[in-house]
């Protein structure tokens, strides 16, 4: 993988543990909000997702169970008096407590090995992946979900970082998509499949258009359309190839 800039180009966000001067009680009302607040973006984010209805519909009942027993729990000690706790409600407290930091720190090397393999592959932290599995061999990364992925990309550009969106086999940046090596006619097929250009409408490119400001959002459909034109295997690779309307990257990027 060729070398990034010297800065860091993406933020992380690590789960924050608990402050050492608050009581338990106030650790785990403080935690059930963090996880509602966390549940409702994650509802959010099916919710904007391009999951099939079965699956979007199976994460839903999920989070929103989740949900709803959280807010139960909130409910229920907010009707507490915390000078005045007994031993079993310090227990019910206790108990769930311990659950939840122990989950928190599983997440967060859960999180960080995720990370690191997904921008050691040369993507950049803002592309969010529809799904990925895990195994003796290293995290598979599968579709990635152009909605969350521009979205954050957005936002990520909205607070001064003018880092490009990096993906192993092209970067977008303000004069549009680079491409990491040129690309023989056979190879369009393979690159749209892989990354689901076709499947990008006209409210992504928008959003993308919007996060990169002048960005010649055009390119995606030249891409797309290279891959209706050229043939599989076409035998004028020379001649088709000078007509490809994308840049190839620079040694180094300005």
């Amino acid at each position: 993988m060729a070398m990034w800039a010297a800065d860091i180009e993406g933020t992380v966000d690590v789960l924050p543990y608990d402050d050492p001067e608050l009581s338990s009680f106030d650790s785990y009302r403080r935690k059930l909000i963090e996880y509602i607040d966390e549940t409702k973006r994650q509802i959010g984010y099916v919710h904007e997702s391009s999951l099939l209805d079965d699956e979007r519909g199976k994460r839903l009942k999920f989070f929103e169970a989740k949900l709803e027993q959280c807010e139960k729990v909130v409910r229920k000690l907010d009707s507490w008096n915390p000078s005045a706790l007994t031993p079993e409600m310090n227990k019910y407290i206790e108990r769930p407590l311990f659950r939840m930091r122990w989950v928190d720190e599983s997440i967060r090397i859960g999180n960080s090995e995720r990370f690191r393999a997904a921008v050691l592959r040369g993507y950049s932290p803002e592309v969010f992946f529809s799904r990925y599995s895990e195994s003796s061999d290293g995290f598979t990364f599968d579709r990635i979900d152009w909605e969350i992925t521009l979205r954050t990309f957005r936002e990520t550009r909205s607070q001064g970082k003018v880092f490009p969106l990096r993906t192993p086999d092209f970067d977008l940046v303000e004069r549009g998509m680079i491409l990491h090596k040129p690309l023989l006619p056979q190879d369009y097929a393979k690159l749209c499949d892989r990354y689901q250009i076709g499947e990008m409408t006209p409210s992504h490119r928008k959003t993308w258009s919007g996060a990169l400001e002048s960005t010649k959002v055009q390119q995606l459909g030249h891409l797309h359309r290279m891959r209706d034109v050229f043939p599989a295997h076409s035998r004028r690779e020379a001649v088709l190839f000078r007509k490809v309307p994308l840049t190839r990257k620079a040694a180094s990027l300005s």
